[in-house]
């Protein structure tokens, strides 16, 4: 499927949607593995975790037994618990947490390589110029090679100025995807009128 560039503005929802569609993912079995990551590897950790209480939460279990089962080792056939930064089920699905601020060489868990990428607030207000190109560079080097060939593709971030890598995505300056739908940018406030 062509990627989803999300510019949506802070408040608007993006990583509690992505947390949603990573849910749904697992209970429809649509994708069985799944990378998200972000700036930082504690804040992708804790989203990570939120789809497990997703998961985890009782209704869900009683309609989706079999898909939010705990996951089995196949080496010793015991159950593993969910663990931070990795949500796995007994359904072959899983979820992994990957920070821009960690090294990453690839991803493939069993014989699996990520049918679903997100990429989640990449970009921060601190980052120099340099830092943007290593993130620019972590992305085509690091997390777009690692998905599989009909893989999904999210990136969901808000503008945070005219010279941060959305905004070149936004003006067709960066060209990471071949295909893309954007949504967005939506602006924060509407109508904001300021009276001195």
């Amino acid at each position: 499927p062509p990627a989803l560039v999300a510019c949506w503005p802070r408040g608007g929802g993006k990583s509690s949607t992505v947390s949603f569609m990573l849910a749904m993912t697992c209970l429809t079995g649509m994708r069985d593995y799944c990378l998200w990551a972000g700036a930082r590897q504690q804040a992708i950790t804790d989203k990570v975790s939120g789809v497990g209480a997703l998961l985890a939460a009782p209704r869900v279990r009683a309609a989706f037994p079999e898909q939010t089962a705990l996951y089995h080792d196949p080496m010793t056939g015991t159950k593993v618990d969910w663990r931070q930064g990795r949500v796995a089920t007994g359904s072959g699905f899983a979820v992994d947490a990957v920070g821009m601020d960690q090294a990453m060489r690839g991803a493939l868990r069993l014989s699996s390589r990520p049918g679903f990428v997100i990429l989640d607030d990449i970009e921060t207000t601190q980052q120099t110029p340099y830092m943007r190109a290593r993130v620019a560079e972590q992305v085509t080097r690091a997390i777009i090679p690692t998905q599989s060939d009909n893989a999904a593709l999210i990136w969901v971030q808000n503008r945070l100025h005219d010279e941060t890598l959305m905004s070149s995505m936004l003006d067709s300056k960066l060209d990471w995807f071949r295909r893309r739908v954007v949504s967005g940018p939506w602006p924060q406030i509407e109508g904001l009128e300021v009276e001195l």
